[in-house]
């Protein structure tokens, strides 16, 4: 089954958090071949889905949140965007493929500066990002958003509406 899986630094054991494995919400996975195994929330642990009241479930709402995930392929899949987004979130913001780190570590903080010190909306964000910054050089990733209806938003219209 293909989905987005958000790495912990937490290594996999067989029997940690059995419920949680069963109902899909935590699995085994890699950041890349070699790497020790590590286990991964899904999707459904994000909604919550599964095993409903247990206190690992991630509980809560992500009202005027917006997500910059930071790791590979954020976005590859809607699955997580979506499952943030109806947990609350304004918008998510991923890399649509595998990036290297040295990448990350520049690419982002000038995303990061573009929403908040230029104050620039996160269509605009992003397409500078990608024109400054340019697609990953060794993988070919872009920074992409969820949803495309909050590209016109500011940072600040979206984590702080009533503002």
């Amino acid at each position: 089954m293909l989905r987005t899986v958000l790495f912990t630094n937490e290594p996999y054991t067989e029997s940690g958090y059995p419920l949680e494995q069963v109902y899909e919400q935590l699995v085994m996975g890699g950041a890349c071949e070699g790497c020790p195994m590590m286990f991964g929330i899904t999707p459904k642990f994000v909604r919550a889905e599964g095993v409903v009241g247990h206190d690992r479930d991630m509980e809560g709402t992500f009202d005027d949140t917006v997500i910059i995930m930071m790791g590979c392929s954020g976005i590859a899949l809607p699955d997580l965007a979506e499952a943030f987004v109806d947990k609350g979130a304004s918008v998510y913001l991923a890399w649509d493929r595998s990036v290297e780190l040295y990448y990350v570590d520049e690419a982002t903080p000038y995303l990061i500066r573009q929403l908040c010190s230029e104050k620039l909306t996160i269509e605009e964000a992003v397409d500078s990002t990608m024109a400054v910054k340019g697609a990953d050089p060794e993988y070919g990733a872009v920074h992409k958003y969820y949803p495309s209806r909050n590209g016109d938003e500011t940072l600040k219209e979206l984590i702080a509406p009533d503002i």
